[in-house]
């Protein structure tokens, strides 16, 4: 067994005598403690407390030069062969109403980078707007016999290079309006954010021999969440809802002599609606949330023979509730109970064939 005894230790207890079997003696020292009844507070002011207004920070401009064999480098380097500008800058501004702005970038110009400007008041309104881009180089000199154009996969007897790389550019806008009206505080919030993905990844297809090929990328997801807060002294709650959608510029791939040999991701989007509330009795919370969802992906299906479905209506309804109970019985002691509740409906399209 080990046991350490400080100095500071050793300390209070000089000066608060021997400790006997029977009873320990310790000093309290925190600020809780000191007597400021004769301290004239009034009379204090903070000197370094100074709130700084006007327009702060850094901007930079510079030029990037990469040469490099392997595209891979790029991964590493962040920017493919040649000169490309670069803008970098932590931008602040604040004046004596509240208004306040921010301005952030980092390797604007490269192959990697992102943007976001920020504006308000602080307990009135938000708004900001952000951008980013990400980018991922696979291979630079893939050989294929076989290019893509206008949904058909072409083969010929020369190899096609190609470059395999994905990019990703997503921009996005939010917004918050506060206010207080009585003794209830309300809020409405929006954030709206969209991201396209293009380039070319490696894919393989049997035509009857495996043909290693460049699948083109193109598509874009857009999501919205959006909602209104309203908060009283014991009690607050939300109504919110929120959109998922997808959708792919690259559908069916097909070869001249056959249609529909490779089929990428469908379209598909969710929607939901929650509602969350929360109410404070003393020292028992009781808090509630409900949602209720859909899914749906509506997509023509590949055609194959022996199957007559044209197409398939895919939905699923979800819906989801929990209510929770704490109380603080005492300052060791706190219970809680819980019921939650979840369903889930598949609405989609069914059929019946005949079993062989």
């Amino acid at each position: 067994m080990r046991f350490q005894l400080s100095l500071i230790t050793l300390s209070l207890m000089a000066a608060t005598g021997a400790a006997t079997p029977t009873s320990v003696l310790a000093a309290d020292f925190g600020v809780h403690k000191a007597n400021i009844s004769t301290v004239k507070t009034r009379d204090y002011q903070c000197k370094r407390c100074t709130v700084t207004t006007g327009y702060q920070g850094e901007l930079s401009v510079g030029v990037a030069y990469t040469d490099a064999d392997d595209i891979h480098a790029a991964n590493a380097l962040n920017s493919e062969d040649g000169t490309s500008g670069v803008l970098n800058g932590d931008i602040r501004y604040q004046d004596d109403a509240g208004y306040q702005a921010k301005l952030y970038a980092k390797d604007m110009g490269l192959a990697n980078s992102s943007a976001r400007i920020e504006a308000g008041q602080s307990g009135s309104f938000e708004v900001a707007a952000d951008y980013r881009q990400l980018t991922h180089y696979q291979a630079g000199h893939a050989q294929s016999q076989l290019w893509y154009s206008d949904g058909t996969l072409t083969p010929d007897v020369a190899t096609q290079i190609q470059e395999l790389s994905l990019q990703r550019k997503k921009v996005g806008v939010e917004a918050l309006l506060q206010t207080r009206l009585g003794s209830q505080d309300y809020a409405a919030f929006a954030r709206y954010h969209s991201e396209r993905k293009q380039g070319h990844q490696s894919r393989s297809l049997v035509m009857p021999a495996p043909v290693n090929f460049g699948l083109p990328v193109d598509s874009q997801t857009d999501t919205l969440q959006s909602g209104i807060q309203v908060k009283g002294q014991d009690w607050l709650s939300e109504l919110s809802y929120q959109l998922s959608q997808y959708d792919n510029d690259i559908n069916r791939l097909s070869l001249p002599y056959l249609d529909d040999v490779y089929q990428s991701a469908p379209d598909n989007q969710a929607h939901q609606v929650a509602f969350k509330g929360q109410y404070r009795l003393e020292q028992t919370v009781v808090s509630a949330h409900l949602s209720q969802g859909r899914m749906i992906q509506d997509e023509q299906l590949v055609q194959m023979a022996g199957n007559p479905v044209q197409n398939w209506d895919g939905q699923i309804d979800t819906l989801d509730g929990q209510l929770r109970l704490t109380s603080l019985l005492s300052n060791k002691l706190r219970v809680g109970a819980s019921v939650n509740y979840s369903e889930r409906d598949n609405q989609s399209s069914v059929w019946d064939f005949a079993q062989l």
